[in-house]
């Protein structure tokens, strides 16, 4: 083929050809002529092919000093630049940031968000990230992905817990443990083992919601998620198990170590990266000690919870407290039922159309102590109907 009819066939012009015929192996090719010639040899066929590798072979044999060559190497060149190319596939940068923000937001305002609107998006956004995981060829991007993924799936998770279905819920935990090792990064497996241990306490499997957290714990280190870890994770699994010791132990420590922390005002993301709030590990203390049966530390922990958690907006966290508080009216020993019914009522009505599973379960434990003190009493009837409808809107 003619020099001409070369450059024709490649759509380059004819003194490229020329110059790379003249300088031979001192030329250096832009990325873009790179391309086109590889994209050539992987078109041709066999026998074009062949002579190609035969010539390149002819050449380095021209290369070498005389002596034992050694195993040959017959490697297919193009396979070798195809597996050069892959690796240096890299994603818009603009891309990533623009996926990882919309990811993390959801995180950290994700009781304010409404789920049908969130959950969809967050779907498409993880189906994304493991597109591009697949694509991406440089390191430091693969791991902005993973780290990406982790938290969509993390709170995927969270979202499958809440509606009881909890082998998705497992699943989804459990992969985002996978993407934050990964990432490589301690603070997300941290993290992720928090959301596993949350999964497991609504299974009421309270020793493996334990040890989950424990391992968490090992993970986060000196890290914000330590907080959480310590008691939303350990103090309360160890409050079903009646380990009271441990209870009062962790949540001290819950509250060292916020010391060490940017401790947020109010009420922060119950699945944020950051630090628990000063409230948050006084809501989660008072249901650890709810466990024990010991209302007086409830009452204490909520009276300092109760402000923060108002003035949030979370119905979900109103609710929850609700019930808590009204669990603890039962156990006292001057107890109100007209009062704790009218608290968990009030619990359904802020939670309104967006039922979550501990929330149901808690409702259930309320009538549980309330049935075995009083009884089967009319007053109870108005918090059973309730429940029933809670649960028919949840499935």
């Amino acid at each position: 083929m003619s020099v001409r009819a070369f450059a024709a066939h490649l759509g380059v012009a004819v003194a490229s050809v020329s110059n790379w015929e003249r300088r031979g192996a001192d030329i250096r090719l832009r990325d873009e002529t790179a391309e086109i010639l590889d994209l050539d040899l992987r078109m041709a066929d066999e026998e074009v092919r062949a002579r190609f590798d035969a010539a390149l072979a002819d050449r380095r044999l021209g290369e070498v000093t005389p002596g034992d060559p050694g195993p040959v190497v017959d490697e297919n060149v193009s396979e070798v630049l195809e597996r050069i190319h892959r690796r240096g596939r890299q994603v818009d940068p603009e891309i990533l940031r623009r996926l990882s923000n919309e990811v993390l937001d959801v995180v950290a305002r994700y009781e304010e968000l409404d789920h049908a609107e969130f959950v969809p998006e967050l779907r498409r956004q993880r189906v994304q990230a493991e597109s591009l995981i697949d694509v991406c060829g440089r390191p430091e991007q693969r791991r902005q992905l993973f780290e990406v993924a982790c938290a969509a799936s993390g709170v995927l998770g969270y979202v499958a817990v809440g509606q009881g279905r909890f082998p998705l819920a497992e699943a989804y935990c459990a992969e985002a443990f996978q993407l934050g090792e990964c990432a490589e990064r301690a603070e997300l497996m941290a993290w992720a083992r928090g959301l596993q241990s949350f999964c497991a306490y609504y299974l009421q499997d309270y020793t493996t919601a334990l040890d989950l957290a424990v391992d968490g714990l090992r993970h986060a280190g000196a890290g914000p998620q330590s907080v959480r870890l310590a008691v939303n994770g350990a103090a309360r699994a160890m409050g079903r198990l009646g380990d009271a010791q441990g209870v009062h132990r962790l949540v001290g420590e819950a509250q060292e170590m916020q010391s060490r922390h940017d401790v947020p005002p109010g009420i922060a993301s119950s699945i944020g990266l950051g630090c628990y709030s000063e409230a948050q590990v006084s809501s989660n203390a008072a249901t650890a000690y709810l466990s024990l049966g010991m209302p007086n530390q409830v009452r204490r922990h909520l009276d300092r919870a109760l402000p923060a958690i108002d003035a949030a907006g979370s119905p979900w966290g109103r609710a929850l407290v609700k019930i808590d508080l009204a669990t603890a009216v039962t156990q006292d020993r001057q107890a109100d039922l007209e009062q704790a019914c009218g608290l968990v009522l009030a619990a359904f009505e802020d939670a309104g159309d967006r039922p979550v599973v501990s929330i149901q379960q808690r409702a259930v434990e309320f009538t549980r102590y309330a049935t075995q003190r009083w009884g089967q009493v009319r007053d109870l009837d108005p918090v059973h109907d309730a429940t029933s409808r809670f649960w028919g809107a949840r499935a």
